[in-house]
């Protein structure tokens, strides 16, 4: 192991134990409890869809929209604590410690955040360092190898920063519905509130109640026949999931390269650091061909590699 004395490894029992169990937590239960909740809120909406929806399709859609927001929602609150956490704590607290501009500052500066913050997120990088000033591989990686490694970990990245910058307009678009979902199904009754056209012609969709009001106000709606819709909130929600996984992944490698004593304190594993700790994820044309061959015969997972 690189020695750099101003980073030492942090406290297992404080740190580095409760954080790995946090994740593990999402791997083994979280992730699969919502992707079944979006699949079975897809299912009872088809069921009882119409092309003019009455108000049962009208609460079927929005019990989708609510748990395909609440995969967005996970995705936001995680990352934004793994990147800004509370000071002096491991991130997992922030995580647990629920707050709604949390998810919503994450998610509206994603468009200001550079190919380093992404990076960092995946954990490929910490204040600037990456695994090689923490961990010496055996057999020792050549320079074209960490060059490789160093490609590979940008194309994630920007893949990462595409699919979070496509959730963060979907959470925009779609939060105040969720909103109404989490907070007593406020959809207004289609036979006592129609959508009309300039002409005053009934159109099919859905209308949300506003919240935190004085008196009783429309808020956010959707026009138009919601099967479509449902096919997109679908799949956005399987999106988060499938990312949020992934960024779970990635952390959760970096606790296969530590073992623990029975006293919680945390030391390099020698026997692991002959293993690839690394897993991307990318599209064949953000990565030089030269590179995929390259680390696939060090044994490094090049996940999902898409055209």
């Amino acid at each position: 192991m690189t020695e750099i004395p101003e980073w030492p490894m942090p406290d297992g029992r404080e740190f580095l134990l409760p954080q790995r169990a946090y994740l593990l937590s999402y791997r083994t239960q979280g992730a699969y409890a919502r992707r079944e909740a979006i699949v079975d809120s897809r299912r009872h909406f088809d069921a009882v869809e119409s092309p003019d929806p009455n108000y049962e399709t009208q609460l079927a859609l929005l019990g989708l929209a609510g748990d395909a927001m609440q995969a967005i929602e996970d995705l936001g609150n995680l990352a934004a604590a793994s990147m800004e956490g509370l000071e002096g704590l491991a991130s997992y607290v922030k995580a647990t410690a629920y707050h709604p501009s949390h998810v919503n500052n994450f998610y509206a500066r994603l468009h200001k955040r550079n190919l380093d913050y992404f990076l960092e997120l995946c954990g490929f990088k910490l204040a600037g360092h990456t695994m090689f000033d923490f961990f010496e591989f055996r057999p020792l990686m050549t320079a074209q190898e960490r060059t490789a490694i160093e490609a590979a970990e940008r194309a994630t990245a920007k893949l990462i920063r595409e699919h979070l910058t496509r959730l963060a307009h979907d959470w925009n678009h779609w939060r105040r519905v969720f909103h109404g979902y989490k907070h007593g199904a406020l959809v207004a009754n289609p036979d006592e509130v129609a959508i009309v056209d300039d002409t005053e012609t009934r159109i099919p969709g859905m209308v949300i109640w506003a919240r935190r009001r004085n008196g009783v106000e429309i808020g956010p709606g959707v026009t138009g026949t919601l099967a479509p819709v449902a096919d997109q909130l679908q799949t956005e929600g399987e999106l988060a999931v499938e990312v949020l996984e992934y960024l779970v992944d990635l952390r959760l490698r970096s606790f296969e390269l530590i073992k623990f004593n029975q006293e919680g304190e945390a030391f390099p594993d020698p026997e692991k650091l002959i293993d690839s700790p690394w897993r991307f994820w990318m599209r064949s044309a953000d990565i030089d061909d030269k590179y995929v061959t390259l680390l696939r015969g060090r044994g490094v997972e090049l996940d999902s590699v898409q055209v």
